[in-house]
This record gives structure tokens, sequence and C-alpha cells, in this order.
């Protein structure tokens, strides 16, 4: 892997939930929240503090829970 990864880049789908716009951010784990009306950040967080983490897996929401799968 080349370090630094650009820690803007997803290469997973965006899941929509009501107003949320769910997005996982390639790189350091993060997933974030934003509204689809505003695109404010509702919410942030590190999912995995591995520098080697990547997402392998677009999200899914069953029954108001988030599962995004990440490696490292």
């Amino acid at each position: 892997m080349v370090n630094p990864v650009n820690m803007t880049v997803s290469r997973a789908t965006i899941v929509v939930t009501g107003d949320l716009l769910l997005v996982a951010i390639y790189g350091l784990a993060y997933v974030i929240a934003v509204t689809r009306s505003s695109g404010a950040l509702v919410w942030l967080t590190q999912v995995d503090p591995s520098p080697y983490s990547i997402v392998t897996k677009s999200g899914t929401v069953y029954k108001g829970l988030v599962d995004f799968i990440f490696s490292c």
C-alpha cells in the first residue's frame, strides 16, 4: 500500500437512509453521515485506527443499524 492515501476517497456506494447519506472513507476507516438536504455533518466515526484499514463492502442499513465492512 502506498501512503499517504487521499482521505477523501470512497470506493463504497453511498447509503441513503431517511435524510442521511452515509459514506465510508477509504484510508483511515471513517464513516460519516451528512444530511441529504443540506450536506451538514451529522456524525463522524473512526471504525478502525489502523492506517491500513480499507472499505471492503458498501454499507447496509437494517432496523436502524449500519454495517460497513473494513479490512486491514
